[in-house]
């Protein structure tokens, strides 16, 4: 058990550093978020158990996951659309 927690734990955490050092490109943002995500999901089941109450609000974090993944990858077309590429030099302006 303690090997399983350790790791969900480099999961969460490699995640969390891909999105510290990768600022620059969005799309490598993004997966490293869903990165972020899954380790979320791994401990939410291991923490639940395998019930089939619990079956219920699994699918539920993976339907709101996906819905955030798509809105990020529907954002990303768009400012490819509107600015040639996926580097975030004009959205750092916003960060001030």
């Amino acid at each position: 058990m303690m090997i399983l927690n350790l790791y969900v734990f480099s999961l969460f955490l490699g995640g969390l550093l891909c999105i510290i050092m990768s600022q620059n490109h969005i799309l490598v943002m993004i997966l490293s978020l869903e990165f972020l995500m899954l380790g979320i999901f791994t401990s939410l089941m291991i923490s639940l158990g395998g019930g089939m109450n619990n079956c219920i609000l699994t699918m539920l974090y993976l339907f709101v996951v996906v819905c955030e993944g798509s809105l990020g990858l529907g954002l990303l077309v768009s400012l490819v659309k509107g600015y040639g590429g996926d580097m975030c030099h004009l959205l750092m302006l916003l960060r001030c």
